[in-house]
């Protein structure tokens, strides 16, 4: 009977439990985890990512490296997943990752460097500040990056028509980013930093409206705008335009600086407007970023000119609409060669100058009176494309 009563006791204590709920598993859980530096290089920035996506996400470090020899505990929040993918990038611009990581167990990840990619060659590059603002930091990151990685400056800051020197790792082709004392910025992406190893940098690549002028200082004066007709200037020659004059013939002085606190920089161009009323002829001068000497010519006809190409090639000025190469391919153009059909190949247009990919560049017609030409153009990596182009209709030939 007792032996009875025990099992109907045990029985309904059984029951009682198997009615009480469990509590609910949580969606996700608050993980963090801790990453060991064991590599000879501080880690500079530190990216975690489901192994499900492609995204690498946001640098998790936030600007605060890990040392050789130190660890850091990252904080994930609540994630539901388990296996991670980590990338390690370090201060010599390598990278080292480790695949499917399991943070579900607290345990350390440490990177040693072993597989870390190779970061490429040290490259110098030289700015030289042409704008009213204090440059205070310069980010020089692949194009495939996951962000900007560190200020390259430091605690350096290079002050308005001062020049600074520094070096990165990497390819030559490169996105360039330059942070301004008002946090304004200037960009250029996939650009090649071998090429253009000395850069002047100056208004008109902005990410705000206000970088061209300094909050504390009042504007200068602006000579006011001649009203009529306009000419658009087109800078082919291969290097940057710091300032440009025009003057009308018979006029005495220099003349304003067109340009004002801008630049124009190689390939590029300017619209300008003058006023026709007192005559159409004007000398044109114009100032370089570099040692160049100053190119002049009088008697341009502005009326007859819509458009004014500034090619530097023996430090002549031409006038009116000439022939635009730009680069198809996928490397690029080390030498372009223009010659009269049936004529033996004659020298490279471009000098020590290339075309890069995407880019573009003006060709005069190099024999005078004459505008069907064969072109050839040489590419880096070993091809060649030619075409037969008119260079006196100042079209775009896309050589690839």
């Amino acid at each position: 009977m007792r032996a009875a009563l025990v099992l109907c006791l045990l029985a309904g204590v059984t029951a009682a439990h198997a009615q009480t709920p469990r509590p609910a598993r949580p969606a996700g859980a608050d993980r963090v985890l801790t990453v060991v530096n064991h590599s000879r290089h501080a880690i500079t920035q530190l990216f975690v990512s489901s192994s499900t996506t492609d995204d690498w996400g946001q640098d998790r470090l936030t600007g605060t490296p890990i040392a050789p020899g130190a660890s850091a505990p990252i904080r994930l929040g609540r994630v539901p997943d388990c296996t991670y993918d980590i990338q390690a990038v370090y201060d010599d611009a390598s990278t080292e990752e480790q695949r499917s990581f399991d943070i579900c167990h607290p345990r350390p990840l440490a990177f040693d460097g072993s597989s870390a990619t190779d970061p490429g060659p040290m490259h110098a590059v030289s700015l030289l500040n042409g704008g009213p603002r204090k440059i205070e930091e310069v980010y020089i990151s692949s194009p495939t990056a996951n962000g900007w990685g560190e200020d390259l400056l430091g605690d350096r800051a290079i002050a308005p028509g001062g020049r600074g020197s520094l070096q990165f790792r990497g390819d030559c082709t490169a996105d360039l980013r330059i942070v301004f004392d008002n946090e304004s910025a200037e960009e250029r992406r996939a650009f090649d930093l071998c090429r253009h190893a000395a850069l002047t940098i100056a208004p008109g690549w902005t990410t705000v409206e206000d970088a061209a002028a300094p909050a504390d200082t009042t504007p200068e004066e602006k000579p006011a705008v001649l009203a009529g007709d306009a000419v658009t200037i087109v800078n082919g020659s291969g290097r940057g335009i710091t300032a440009l004059y025009l003057v009308r013939d018979g006029e005495a002085g220099p003349g304003h600086d067109r340009l004002g606190s801008d630049t124009l920089p190689d390939g590029e161009r300017k619209r300008l407007e003058f006023d026709r009323s007192d005559g159409c002829r004007f000398t044109l001068r114009v100032v370089y970023s570099d040692s160049t000497p100053d190119q002049q010519r009088a008697g341009v006809d502005l009326c007859q000119s819509p458009e004014i190409t500034i090619t530097g090639g023996q430090g002549v000025l031409i006038t009116g609409l000439v022939g635009r190469i730009r680069n198809g391919g996928a490397s690029p153009i080390v030498a372009l060669y223009a010659d009269l059909p049936g004529t033996p190949q004659g020298a490279d247009r471009l000098g020590d100058r290339v075309i890069g990919v995407g880019q573009s560049t003006t060709l005069e017609p190099p024999v005078p009176g004459q505008c069907r030409f064969q072109l050839r153009a040489q590419f880096r990596d070993g091809p060649q494309a030619t075409a037969t182009a008119d260079l006196c209709k100042g079209e775009e030939i896309t050589l690839k």
